[in-house]
């Protein structure tokens, strides 16, 4: 999918970031009631607290942004393409017979990259 001509601006892409994390935190909950594993409720457990920690991160640096810090970055082009890739998997998977595996698969990946913009 082609990044649209905003998808460039931090503002733009720091929210779709973020709505990332929102729909991975609803995974995992989600994820909690079907039934996991001891290891699965673990790693879910573990990945909904580490993304309620990059929500946090990812938030405090849109409203950066908005209050006129310049030096914020956004996300780089490959995370740009990785945030509507995993995007699309969330709608799917939200939509879809949720598994508590598929949402340890899945918001693992969310977790990793949301990290990174966080981190940037």
């Amino acid at each position: 999918m082609a990044p649209d001509n905003g998808s460039q601006n931090p503002l733009v892409t720091l929210g779709n970031a973020l709505s990332m994390v929102f729909g991975a935190i609803a995974i995992a909950q989600k994820g909690l009631l079907k039934n996991p594993s001891p290891e699965e409720e673990r790693k879910l457990n573990r990945t909904l607290a580490k993304l309620e920690l990059e929500r946090a991160t990812i938030s405090a640096k849109l409203d950066a942004l908005i209050a006129g810090n310049q030096d914020i970055a956004g996300p780089t082009p490959g995370q740009v393409q990785e945030i509507s890739s995993l995007t699309a998997q969330v709608e799917v998977l939200t939509n879809a017979n949720l598994t508590a595996s598929g949402a340890v698969a899945l918001t693992s990946r969310i977790l990793t990259l949301a990290t990174d913009i966080a981190a940037a």
